[in-house]
């Protein structure tokens, strides 16, 4: 390691003087800050697109491991969820579509296991 003098800043009598720092300036709303309006929950903002009572038509296919072993289109207004064979939670919102029980279309114990897992 090789220490070097620090550079010389020249005459005493050249030296700058540093510029005071600025004050920040209060603006008069902070003296009487105006109250928030109250935010509720936000409605979200795609639920203007949907019109109440209209018709959904899904088409749901799955595949296991490449091969296709379910299909079904399905019109329903409050939506759909994915459920497996099992007997899932029925308090859930939306037409619940029971997918086949991978054990009928897989011979893989171990991949039969993960998509059981996925449903």
């Amino acid at each position: 390691m090789v220490l070097a003098p620090l550079p010389d800043p020249g005459p005493p009598s050249l030296a700058v003087a540093p510029e005071p720092c600025p004050q920040p300036q209060q603006s008069p709303s902070l003296d009487n800050p105006t109250p928030f309006p109250n935010l509720g929950p936000s409605e979200n903002p795609l639920k203007r697109l949907l019109v109440p009572g209209e018709e959904w038509e899904f088409e749901v296919t799955a595949f296991y491991r490449g091969r296709q072993v379910f299909q079904q289109t399905i019109s329903c207004p409050e939506g759909l969820r994915l459920v497996g064979s099992e007997v899932g939670d029925r308090t859930l919102p939306g037409w619940p579509i029971t997918l086949p029980d991978p054990g009928v279309s897989l011979t893989d114990r171990g991949v039969m296991s993960y998509v059981r897992h996925v449903l």
